[in-house]
């Protein structure tokens, strides 16, 4: 008799301390609820918009296979410049970390058999400094990447879209890409390089696919036109993908 009211009195006493606990779970729900509410989530997702609007506008998107998460809050809270940007992802792309991103990209190609010939004829241009052919290999990888995500229409009457076009349906299709700073600098990044020539009455010389592709540039791609190319690569596979824009391949 004793066990059993002793064991009556330990379940009674287990159940004031679960009782007790959810009193403080209710009551820290209610104070957090409290402080969200004075939260201005509109001017967070305007800074975030801004930031990675300027980045991916620069061509530059601040996210490398070893990118630790301050450097990306710094990022967002900081006004930068294109020059400022080239000069922090230069210092961040040392050739140690130039290897890292090509053998990640490399073995995701690998593991979803994807377009290895082509990267690997990509880094062979760059590393022989043949710049132009590194993009128009990079170029082609991005729009890969996009196609494949994209499901087929089988009746044929609904062709898959391009990589700029692809960007601004999957970002616009998920609201939690406005409070992600990667998603909007990758999607601008994106729509601004495979942005339509519209006849090349417009000169420019900046990192523009359509320009570069039909030998309409003025100027000759460099080394950081390449490396940009490859970190937005990376970006597309890894931020898009495996995250909030592309289903997994079992999907698509």
């Amino acid at each position: 008799m004793k066990q059993i009211n002793d064991g009556i009195i330990a379940f009674f006493d287990g159940y004031v301390k679960i009782i007790n606990t959810l009193d403080k779970i209710v009551c820290g729900a209610y104070k957090l609820a409290d402080v969200l509410s004075q939260i201005d989530f509109s001017c967070i997702s305007q800074n975030i918009k801004d930031a990675g609007e300027r980045w991916g506008n620069f061509k530059w998107i601040p996210n490398l296979p070893n990118t630790i998460m301050k450097d990306i809050f710094k990022n967002i809270t900081e006004e930068v410049t294109k020059e400022e940007a080239d000069i922090f992802m230069s210092e961040k792309l040392d050739e140690k970390t130039e290897e890292l991103l090509f053998s990640t990209i490399r073995d995701y190609l690998c593991d979803y058999q994807r377009n290895v010939v082509t990267f690997d004829e990509a880094l062979q241009c760059f590393r022989s400094g043949l710049h132009t052919s590194c993009c128009v290999c990079l170029f082609a990888l991005i729009d890969e990447a996009f196609l494949k995500a994209q499901k087929i229409d089988t009746c044929g009457k609904k062709y898959r879209s391009l990589s700029n076009k692809a960007a601004e349906k999957f970002y616009d299709e998920n609201p939690a890409n406005h409070f992600n700073f990667i998603a909007v600098a990758l999607k601008t990044a994106i729509v601004n390089i495979f942005k339509a020539g519209n006849d090349f009455v417009v000169s420019d010389d900046d990192l523009y696919r359509n320009y570069i592709s039909h030998g309409m540039n003025e100027r000759k791609p460099d080394k950081t036109d390449c490396l940009k190319l490859f970190v937005i690569l990376y970006n597309v596979y890894f931020a898009f993908e495996h995250s909030i824009y592309i289903k997994e391949d079992g999907e698509s």
